[in-house]
Formats: structure tokens, C-alpha cells, sequence
């Protein structure tokens, strides 16, 4: 079964949001995904609360064509595309939506209408991913490059695995998109280096166990790799693989990342840790808030339950709502 079967769009009208529209199209060709267009409208639109009921009327109607006309760009790329818009709180009305439509991935823009500021991500991106409970695809919000859509291809997808199962499933995924735009799968794995105080008791005994733990973890990690590339590997797709040694797994990926010019990053909520009373783990959590490339991030825990009230909809050329898709 895909995992990627509904994927939501939020866009703001904005360039910079418009900035995912390539990253759907990859993503909806690799799965053959249904495409929801989503734009929320707030009350407060320009800052002059609420307006007369005819002003209001002639905004939704402009935001409700552009959000057509962008749909009809994906329908012409063979996707299969929904557009619709709400009304209400942006954040709440993204999570809602995605809540009661089933989203399995939520493509997300970085930074919206405000564009690029000294955050690394933007306020509507953070609430959204704190509250989804679901995969995140987070792309850097920067205007797209002006080329025909459709042409953009993840020339390198990149993996970081932990030899878990999360791991696995991180790499299946990886692989299939990989495929499907003709790039490269690189795995890689960062072995940790225990820490422990300069003067501890039997300071040669630690060096000497701490030693041989690199060792044990390297070759597991080795093994793993081997295992997984003979899986992976095919005359459609090419599958290479790292092992490097760290005191900080997150600097390492974030250091690697950006030396080896990746396309794509595709992580799991959560390592091999399992389960967490939070929706991402540190190293997920991190790389969401600081990574500079697009990142895919899938989550592992159920969806919560959530009390958001459903928005008030108003579905471009009146089309049957969503959920009965």
C-alpha cells in the first residue's frame, strides 16, 4: 500500500509558499497520490478586521480562482487535484483539514507571504508541524527558480539510519522517490562517541571499552548498510553509503548534509528509541527547525486526537467536498 496516498498543500497566495509546488509534483507522480490544495482566509486579511460582506465576497473569489488556476497547473502534469478554501485561524485550519480529509503527508513551505526572516522556519510552519500528527515534507521558503514546473528531479536523496526498523521503512521510502526522478540514495550512518569525564576513575580501562564499542557499532552499522544496498540497489537506482564517527549525530548530518549537496533529506520521527510522549524525536526535531534542504520527515506515532473545530469551506468551482474522495 503507499504510504502517501492524500497529500496536502497549504499555499498563501504567496511565491515563496508556491516554492513546494515541484516538490508536489514529485511526490504525487513517485505515489500516485490525490493532491489537496489548500488556502485558508483569516478574518483579519490586510490587517483591517473584519470587512463589508461585499469586499470579503470579491478576496475569496480572487483567492479561490488563483488556487484553481494553480490546480489546473498540476492537472496538466497528470495529477490527480483537489482546491479548496476555508475560512479561519491558518494554523488550526491546515491541521483540521488535514485531520479530517485523512492527509498522509503535508507539503509544507518553510516561510509563507512574509518570506525568508533571521527564523529558520516561520510561526504557521512551526504550529503546523507541532500539531499535524502526521509526515511533513518541509521545503526552504525561497521563490521557485522560474522553471517550467514538473522539470525539478532529487538527484540525491539522502538517509540517515540508525539500524532500526523506523530505519527500514525511512529507506523504502527514500528508494521510491529516489527511483522515480532517476537520482541516488545515500545512506548513512554516524556512530556516536560515548562520553565520559577526563578524569574518571580507570581512565585507560574507558578509553579502552569506549574504543572497542566504536568497533562493535561500526561493524554492525557496516553489515547493515551492506544488507541494505544489496536490497535496494537496481539498474534504476543507484545506492552508495557513509559511516562516520561523532560526539554529535545532529552536527554531523547537518555538516555532511550541506558538503555532499543533497537534494532531499528523509528522516523518521523517531529513531530507535520507539515510542516518545513528543511528535519528534531530537535529532528530527532539530533538523526540521535548522536543516537548509528540503526534508521529509515521517512520523511514527499515531495521530492524535484533536478538538480543532472544522472550518467554514467554500470549494473552488463548487466541487464535492474532499473527504469523499
Amino acid at each position: 500500500m503507499d504510504p502517501f496516498r492524500r497529500i496536502l498543500v497549504p499555499l498563501d497566495g504567496s511565491l515563496t509558499a508556491e516554492s513546494v509546488l515541484d516538490h508536489c509534483h514529485c511526490f504525487g507522480t513517485a505515489f500516485e497520490a490525490k493532491v489537496l490544495l489548500l488556502h485558508v482566509l483569516e478574518r483579519d486579511w490586510a490587517g483591517s478586521g473584519y470587512l463589508d460582506g461585499v469586499e470579503w465576497r470579491l478576496h475569496r473569489a480572487e483567492v479561490t480562482t488563483y488556487v484553481e488556476g494553480v490546480a489546473d497547473q498540476l492537472r496538466g502534469k497528470g495529477l490527480g487535484v483537489t482546491a479548496r478554501v476555508v475560512e479561519g485561524n491558518v494554523a488550526q485550519g491546515i491541521v483540521s483539514v488535514a485531520t479530517g480529509w485523512g492527509a498522509d503527508l503535508i507539503i509544507l513551505s518553510s516561510h509563507g507571504r512574509g518570506g525568508e526572516d533571521r527564523f529558520d522556519i516561520g510561526s504557521i510552519a512551526r504550529k503546523v508541524i507541532s500539531r499535524a500528527g502526521t509526515s511533513i515534507m518541509l521545503a526552504p521558503g525561497r521563490p521557485p527558480p522560474g522553471e517550467a514546473l514538473g522539470r525539478m528531479r532529487y538527484e540525491q536523496v539522502f538517509v540517515p539510519v540508525d539500524c532500526s526498523r523506523q530505519a527500514d521503512w525511512a529507506l523504502s521510502i527514500a528508494a521510491r522517490i529516489a527511483q522515480a526522478g532517476g537520482g541516488r540514495l545515500h545512506m548513512l550512518h554516524v556512530v556516536a562517541v560515548p562520553e565520559y569525564p577526563d578524569r574518571a576513575p580507570g581512565d585507560f580501562v574507558n578509553r579502552v571499552y569506549r574504543t572497542r564499542l566504536i568497533e562493535v557499532n561500526r561493524e554492525i552499522a557496516g553489515h547493515y548498510l551492506t544488507t541494505m544496498s544489496e536490497k535496494l540497489a537496481s539498474p534504476e537506482l543507484r545506492v552508495s553509503s557513509s559511516v562516520l564517527e561523532s560526539p554529535s549525530v545532529v552536527q554531523s548530518l547537518t555538516d555532511f548534509v550541506g558538503s555532499a549537496s543533497a537534494s532531499l533529506m528523509v528522516v523518521t520521527a523517531h529513531g530507535e528509541s520507539g515510542d516518545s510522549p513528543w511528535p519528534y524525536g531530537s535529532i528530527a526535531g532539530h533538523l526540521m527547525m535548522h536543516a537548509k534542504l528540503p526534508l521529509l520527515v515521517l512520523q511514527d506515532l499515531p495521530r492524535p486526537a484533536t478538538t480543532v473545530p472544522e472550518p467554514a469551506s467554500h470549494s473552488a468551482r463548487e466541487d464535492p467536498a474532499p473527504w469523499n474522495e
